[in-house]
């Protein structure tokens, strides 16, 4: 779960050895965003 004012989220797989490059996502008016390259689902709190 993300704060529900955050704007955007980073992710890089969970920093294992079998992670991949960090990425940023913006939610832009929307809950929730999935990363394209390991598919982790971003929601927003309510």
């Amino acid at each position: 779960m993300v704060d529900a004012d955050a704007s955007g989220v980073k992710c890089n797989g969970g920093n294992a050895a079998l992670g991949h490059p960090e990425v940023y996502y913006s939610f832009d008016n929307n809950t929730e965003v999935t990363c394209g390259y390991c598919g982790q689902m971003f929601m927003k709190t309510k």
